[in-house]
């Protein structure tokens, strides 16, 4: 979770190369993460025009939290809110003296 956290969605094989697990590992615990809908799995669909089974990509789920990040620039304060599959769901920004 922590690397789809930093990593964004990643394929099985991204992450089995990142995390070190051996692939029956890594298989089991995303099977464990799928069925309980924290991670969710999609096939782009850039990858379901090429010949061969696509590579699946997984996320987090979006219902898993939300990430309010804050910028306090010289002459602006701008907030921007992002879902755990990195979409962003909200921004907003107001200008200061």
């Amino acid at each position: 979770m922590r690397l789809l956290h930093e990593q964004g969605p990643l394929t099985r094989s991204e992450l089995g190369t990142l995390c070190g697990l051996s692939r029956t590992t890594l298989y089991d615990a995303v099977g464990t993460l799928m069925d309980n809908d924290t991670v969710l799995a999609s096939i782009p669909e850039a990858a379901r025009r090429k010949r061969g089974r696509p590579a699946e990509v997984l996320a987090l789920s979006p219902g898993n939290g939300l990430l309010l990040g804050i910028e306090f620039a010289r002459r602006a304060v701008r907030m921007a809110t992002m879902d755990a599959a990195h979409e962003i769901t909200g921004a907003a920004g107001e200008p200061h003296c």
